[in-house]
């Protein structure tokens, strides 16, 4: 048993590394974070800003705005085993909204995390933060 759970740890310790949204982090702050796993550059066919790095695991990609900061997140995972093993992670981390739906509360914001299956292309989940509810409580607060 103690084995399972080592090869079971060793194989997800790096997922768990790898594959972690970094919404509200500036583009500068991932492309330092995952140097050492062959980041990129590419935009959208409309012209939005995007980092992407992936492996056998997961392929992340990280939407930059205008600022340079990332406002959403994009993970593709590349077997239902690790896709399980995710679903499984935040059924036990965030509160579940859905069967394809979490939120994690965090000092930066609620994050909506949201499993997306359309037919005929590989699942992902989709990251995104809302500041809206943090500014305005920092609003009514600044005005007292």
């Amino acid at each position: 048993m103690k084995k399972i759970l080592l090869t079971i740890a060793l194989f997800v310790l790096p997922l768990i590394t790898f594959a972690q949204a970094r919404v509200n982090f500036t583009e500068q702050q991932i492309k330092q974070e995952f140097r050492n796993k062959n980041i990129k550059t590419d935009y959208t066919k409309d012209g939005v800003k995007y980092l992407y790095t992936g492996d056998e695991n997961v392929y992340t990609f990280y939407y930059i705005n205008n600022e340079g900061i990332c406002y959403s997140c994009m993970m593709v995972p590349q077997t239902r085993g690790i896709l399980n093993w995710l679903v499984e992670d935040y059924n036990g981390k965030y509160v579940i909204v859905s069967d394809t739906e979490w939120k994690y509360y965090s000092e930066n914001g609620i994050m909506y995390i949201t499993l997306t299956e359309v037919e005929d292309r590989p699942v992902f989940l989709y990251y995104t933060i809302d500041n809206k509810e943090k500014n305005q409580n920092n609003n009514r607060t600044n005005q007292y």
